[in-house]
């Protein structure tokens, strides 16, 4: 015979599969330990007569063992989607408890008047802020939100709902939450954090899946020695109370056109809404250049989804987030879809069809054949379908990025040479198409185009690539323009795949294994043959404190130098932490990128080393065109006297300039540049950013343009001066088929400010929007070459014509 076992503390109880975020089901393993722990704490939040509405296949119905083991009485509906009939035989008998999903419960309130007086456990999901303002005000019914994965036995946090905004509230006990930043370091209160999770309910791990099992259940380093966290990926952060607020997943953090954007951010954004009660953002697109945020929203009870949809919407969710976190569509549905547990299933959203969003303008169709042509170009970069001729560029989602992309085909398909400026003067189809036709007979486009040159002669140097090659023999070998990066790579991680995808990305790009050479003062760069890019792998594991450690080499690192005259312009190394947790150390010098180029140049890493890993053919389009090609291009378009007529505009614009602008200083400016210096952060209240969105759409001004009015006002009041020049630098792309490529882009615009007669901000305002604009639609001439034009005074204590820099990188709040 069998002996009997009796079950011990850290005995299976049970294995149970999720799918998670993931999709991919996993066994997860709980404890007889983990399963008592959670039990004994929650059991004060129930009544005697307890309805079980979720799904016996949910995690959550668990509870169900703490209600029969304590004596009270379990209610297990034989329809549960029969809610009306649920509802009365709640009344018939006497339940005073309900455990359900948050959408189960507001289909169950819905259904009919509830038993008073009601405790209501509801779990699974996030808690709609609808629902939660019902409930908060109803004195015969106590509800609290309970969350937790299930690799922790459900339930970890329990907060009453009460009060005006969802929250998951504080740990029940024997559990201990940490907020955590990417290096696993405690974030302040209000700082968005992954979660993670200690404490007697963390499960065993995952069945028959060590890797996955080590990549989720880490060390705790805030416990006693073989104490484990579980980290949760969900996004969260700390309120003033002391609740935790569930903001989305951090696997939902996406990055678009360089900027990383927490999708949960927008969809609690969304929230806020009057007019809305669920929404979920997601991001759609098959390339880089192509991805674009998707809101998916349900009208809130009372309101249809006229009352709260179209410009409306977009326009107030524009006072809360940047431009970049505003979704380019939003898609109505009846409700949102969920799994068989009651969650929502990610998968099952709609598809964008790419329609045309409801704005102001009605829908009319092009009517010539530039207007087609012109609308062809929208759809394709917007990917909507159709687009109407009196539709705004911007209203259907349009950016600065797409906006240099729209400028750039429309000039090559119709001949012309218009500036960046025209779309925002004209930014309809109607308005960009007459300004099409007003230039198609009167525009000289007759130089060459861009096109592939003989690698056979000494290729020469773009004017930007010269200026840094010119600030390098003046002092050789310094770091001052190395662009360093370091990108934490968590979980299991294939180095030989990332070493190939490198190697792959300098193969694709020239200008990463191009070197600069010096022949009698004239200088020009030659292209070295693609070889497999070196990875060295630093174990820095065993180190007593490997993040005081990855620190130091990352700094290091970013501190070595170039050597222009042998390259390479490119180099990387790994360091690894833990077995799943590293750190890649990517540098380029600057005569070889620039901003646009790092995106260009992780969004590839990321495509080939996906491809690698999964065993896909890991290939990217070819590149019509090389940075020598466009190097070679631009000394062309200059030597045939192209930019004669910009040369004239800013030898006009500048006329008479101060050159030096006289800042108060501290202590006296060194002969020659240190290069040394500090950053500086400080916050601007959010009222105040709302306050310079709003002043900025009343004067058709960008945020660029009216933080750079304030910042030249601020100057020349420190200055005691009212003639202001300030730098900025400009992304010079002018050819589709540059986007795609990594080099270096750049050029300097000089944007002049007159304070004379202490003139209104609206009027300085609007003085600085045509000055940049006038700049944009001149920004060719290369900086290097409007300084010898003019030929300010020379020396090595500072840079010559402008001193200061302004430059608006939109950051995510906090």
């Amino acid at each position: 015979p069998t002996t009997p076992h009796t079950p011990q503390p850290h005995d299976l109880a049970y294995v149970i599969y999720t799918s998670g975020s993931t999709g991919q089901p996993k066994g997860v393993e709980i404890t007889h330990a983990n399963l008592t722990g959670a039990l004994n704490d929650l059991q004060q939040y129930f009544g005697s007569h307890v309805l079980l509405l979720a799904s016996l296949s949910f995690d959550a119905s668990w509870r169900a063992l703490g209600i029969l083991l304590t004596g009270g009485c379990l209610h297990v509906p034989e329809n549960r989607r029969d809610l009306p009939a649920v509802s009365r035989y709640m009344r018939e008998h006497g339940v005073d408890s309900v455990s359900c999903t948050p959408s189960q419960l507001a289909a169950l309130l819905a259904a009919g008047p509830a038993p008073s007086p009601l405790r209501i456990l509801a779990g699974g999901e996030p808690f709609p802020a609808a629902l939660w303002q019902q409930l908060a005000g109803q004195g015969d019914v106590t509800a609290f939100n309970l969350y937790g994965p299930t690799e922790c036995t459900v339930d970890v946090t329990v907060a009453p709902v009460q009060g005006v905004r969802p929250v998951i509230g504080k740990p029940i006990t024997n559990t201990r939450l940490y907020v955590l930043d990417a290096h696993q370091a405690l974030t302040p209160a209000g700082v968005p954090g992954e979660l993670y999770i200690g404490g007697a309910g963390v499960g065993r791990g995952y069945l028959n899946r060590p890797r996955l099992t080590a990549e989720r259940f880490v060390p705790d380093p805030f416990g006693e020695p073989g104490d484990r966290l579980y980290r949760t990926g969900d996004l969260v952060r700390y309120l003033p109370s002391g609740d935790l607020e569930f903001l989305g997943r951090v696997d939902n953090q996406v990055k678009i056109r360089g900027y990383r954007i927490e999708l949960g951010e927008i969809e609690a954004a969304l929230r806020k809404h009057t007019g809305v009660d669920q929404a979920v953002v997601i991001v759609h697109g098959d390339t880089p250049d192509a991805l674009r945020l998707i809101a998916y929203v349900t009208s809130a009870p009372g309101q249809t989804w006229q009352d709260s949809a179209g410009p409306q919407l977009r326009d107030d969710l524009a006072q809360l987030l940047p431009d970049h976190m505003v979704p380019s569509v939003i898609m109505a549905l009846d409700k949102l879809p969920v799994g068989p547990g009651g969650k929502l299933d990610r998968r099952a959203l709609p598809e964008p069809d790419g329609a045309r969003p409801e704005l102001d303008a009605a829908f009319q169709a092009p009517t010539n054949p530039t207007q087609e042509a012109i609308s062809a170009i929208w759809s394709e970069l917007l990917d909507i379908t159709p687009i109407g001729i009196h539709d705004d560029f911007f209203q259907l989602g349009g950016h600065s990025m797409l906006a240099i992309q729209v400028i750039s085909r429309v000039n090559e398909a119709f001949d012309t040479d218009m500036t960046l400026r025209v779309i925002f003067d004209s930014p309809t189809i109607t308005a960009l198409a007459e300004h099409v036709n007003s230039l198609t007979s009167t525009v000289d486009r007759t130089w060459e185009a861009l096109q592939p040159v003989p690698r056979t002669e000494q290729l020469p140097l773009s004017f930007a690539q010269q200026r840094l090659w010119f600030l390098d023999q003046l002092m050789p070998n310094n770091p001052f323009y190395n662009i360093p990066d370091a990108v934490r790579l968590n979980g299991a991680l294939e180095v030989d795949a990332l070493g190939a995808a490198l190697s792959g990305v300098v193969a694709r790009h020239e200008v990463l294994r191009t070197t600069l050479h010096d022949e009698a003062g004239r200088p020009w760069q030659s292209v070295s043959a693609p070889q497999p890019v070196d990875l060295p792998v630093t174990d820095i594991s065993a180190e007593p404190e490997p993040e005081s450690a990855a620190r130091r080499m990352v700094a290091a690192e970013a501190l070595t130098p170039f050597d222009l005259s042998t390259g390479p312009m490119f180099r990387a190394g790994l360091l690894r932490l833990a077995a799943d947790d590293h750190v890649l150390m990517v540098t380029m010098h600057h005569v070889a990128a620039d901003a646009w180029s790092r995106t260009v140049l992780f969004d590839e890493i990321q495509l080939l080393y996906t491809a690698l890993v999964e065993g896909r053919n890991a290939t990217l389009p070819d590149l019509p065109v090389q940075y020598a090609d466009f190097a070679a291009w631009q000394r062309r378009w200059f030597e045939d006297g192209k930019l004669s007529s910009q040369m004239e505009f800013w030898r006009a614009e500048l006329a008479d300039a101060p050159t030096i602008l006289q800042l108060p200083l501290d202590r006296p400016r060194p002969v020659i540049s240190s290069h040394r210096g500090a950053t500086t952060t400080f916050d601007i209240p959010h009222h105040t950013t709302t306050a310079l969105r709003t002043l900025g759409h009343e004067h058709n001004a960008t945020m660029f343009m009216v933080t750079l009015a304030a910042f030249h006002t601020v100057l020349a009041r420190y200055t005691a001066t009212n003639d202001v020049l300030i730098g900025t630098p400009i992304t010079a792309r002018p050819h589709p088929e540059l986007e795609p490529l990594i080099g270096l882009f750049l050029n300097t615009l000089i944007i002049r400010a007159d304070l004379t007669d202490n003139p209104t901000f609206t009027t300085h305002l609007r003085n600085v929007r045509t000055t940049a604009l006038n700049a944009y639609a001149h920004q060719d001439l290369p900086f290097d070459h409007l300084v010898e034009e003019l030929a300010p005074t020379r020396d090595l204590s500072h840079n010559p014509l402008v001193q200061i820099m302004f430059q608006l990188n939109t950051l995510n709040p906090p």
